[in-house]
């Protein structure tokens, strides 16, 4: 089997002396290993750099053998953000998650060209644009693995005003009136989280909003994509959040400006 496609590159680990195995991610095929000839040399490291946009020539010959690729580069995602460490994070988060979330061979096109824009969106974005995309990409990955957000309604009421809260259960809404004293144990749910990709708003996104937003989806891919294998949740998404933790304010009013870098 032979085939040209765009894949985004997932991993790379050097095979031999110069070889290379790299885990790509493609429309056609889904998540998938793949041998590089000659991937670990200088003139291909960027090629295979996680969370870049390539064009590959796939050839497949037995069942038994690890497929070959060879390809060139779309967009070297990491060129864009040397200055923006934060936005870096996020695309390294995206790549190892999607390299260890997602089952092997099993394509998903619609999801694959929704982690291709996020990727575009996180190199021209900037601060609270390129944080909203990134979680509601996360979204979109637990509903790829299985798990998706109901947060449409309010899980008690069914009303859709007011959603303020998600039942760390059901994975539901729940609007801040119908909370009442289980509010403590339910999540926040920031409302950008409830926009879609794309729909401007004029309301400014603080710290918090995106670190609450984060830690919900955090809790759901802990919970139920990795912990029911048994995995931890990957260390660039650990990273990440870490990232996201200082930039909010503590008691004394202070902040590590981080998470808008």
């Amino acid at each position: 089997m032979q085939l040209d496609c765009s894949a985004i590159a997932l991993s790379c680990r050097r095979y031999g002396e110069g070889a290379a195995i790299v885990h790509l991610y493609t429309a056609e095929l889904g998540r998938i290993a793949a041998y590089v000839h000659g991937g670990a040399s200088r003139r291909q490291a960027a090629i295979w750099q996680a969370g870049a946009l390539i064009s590959c020539h796939y050839t497949s010959r037995l069942p038994s053998q690890l497929p070959q690729v060879s390809g060139e580069t779309m967009l070297e995602t990491a060129a864009f953000l040397m200055d923006r460490p934060a936005i870096l994070a996020m695309v390294n988060a995206l790549a190892a998650l999607t390299d260890q979330a997602l089952p092997e061979g099993e394509p998903q096109p619609g999801f694959f060209a929704e982690t291709v824009s996020t990727l575009v969106a996180l190199t021209r974005g900037q601060g609270d644009a390129a944080s909203m995309a990134y979680l509601r990409w996360e979204c979109a990955l637990l509903q790829a693995a299985g798990f998706g957000l109901d947060l449409s309604s309010c899980a008690v009421t069914g009303t859709t005003e007011n959603l303020a809260y998600v039942s760390p259960k059901s994975g539901r809404a729940v609007s801040a009136d119908a909370a009442g004293k289980w509010r403590d144990r339910l999540l926040p749910l920031p409302e950008f989280m409830l926009m879609t990709s794309g729909t401007p708003s004029d309301a400014p996104v603080t710290a918090r909003e995106i670190r609450d937003g984060a830690r919900l989806t955090a809790y759901f891919l802990a919970q139920h994509v990795f912990g029911a294998r048994h995995l931890p949740i990957p260390s660039p998404r650990q990273l990440l959040q870490d990232r996201l933790e200082k930039a909010v304010p503590d008691f004394n009013g202070t902040a590590e400006n981080t998470a808008q870098d």
